[in-house]
């Protein structure tokens, strides 16, 4: 027995916003966000901190760009340095299968949205009732953190061997734990849907009393379409 409609929805749209919010955070480590970092290296008291876009030190960030490369204390090329943008893939593709700013994807695909009260589509899909996290945005992710492992272990060990010191930083288990929750989405899958509603079409008549209640006696409060038609007099003029 699996969970109910409502807590596998919310699990599924919490785990599906984590991957996509850790991915954008990564994307924007140092210098944008000089705390989120992949590796951090020491030599002679000095540390410097590795970014998607650039590297940090104790008093100023270098020109943001994609691709850099750094030599000395520790080396780093373009060639890994480049992909570390690929986390933005990821989050691109958990934002494109969860179905935010896909207007028209519930009606390209002639199926009724599930959460969407209105025939109309108004909102096209919940972002729960799409195909949530597919298999090929887990395979980006967890290849954007394998490229990341091993690039910047490259960068740590060439410290090591120049006499500094090193460690990988919180963008690399950020990373992981992105993966992870794209992970958990994709095996919970998308929540069955919770099937119609029913509504009274034809609700007690205060002139026709329920059986067991005597005639004028007060009802039971009930939808506010039933109060409106018993309760208010239109007046012709």
């Amino acid at each position: 027995m699996g969970l109910p409609h409502s807590a596998h929805a919310a699990v599924v749209l919490f785990m599906t916003l984590t991957g996509f919010i850790l991915s954008i955070l990564i994307v924007f480590s140092g210098p944008f966000v000089p705390g989120i970092w992949f590796v951090r290296t020491e030599s002679a008291g000095q540390f410097t901190t590795f970014g998607v876009y650039g590297t940090c030190n104790e008093t100023a960030c270098t020109r943001r760009r994609g691709g850099y490369e750094v030599s000395g204390e520790a080396v780093a090329n373009r060639a890994m340095t480049g992909p570390m943008v690929m986390p933005g893939l990821h989050s691109r593709a958990t934002l494109h299968t969860a179905g935010i700013g896909e207007r028209r994807a519930g009606s390209a695909s002639g199926r009724e949205p599930s959460y969407s009260p209105r025939r109309d589509g108004g909102y096209s899909r919940s972002l729960v009732t799409r195909s949530l996290v597919k298999a090929p945005v887990v395979l980006i992710g967890f290849t954007t953190w394998i490229i990341s492992v091993v690039g910047w272990s490259i960068v740590l060990r060439a410290s090591h061997i120049e006499g500094g010191s090193g460690k990988l930083g919180p963008a690399i288990w950020m990373g992981l734990a992105s993966v992870l929750a794209s992970l958990i989405a994709m095996v919970l899958g998308v929540p069955t849907d919770a099937g119609p509603g029913t509504v009274d079409m034809n609700p007690p008549s205060m002139l026709q009393p329920e059986a067991g209640r005597m005639a004028g006696a007060a009802l039971a409060p009930r939808d506010g379409y039933w109060h409106y038609k018993h309760t208010t007099r239109i007046v012709e003029e």
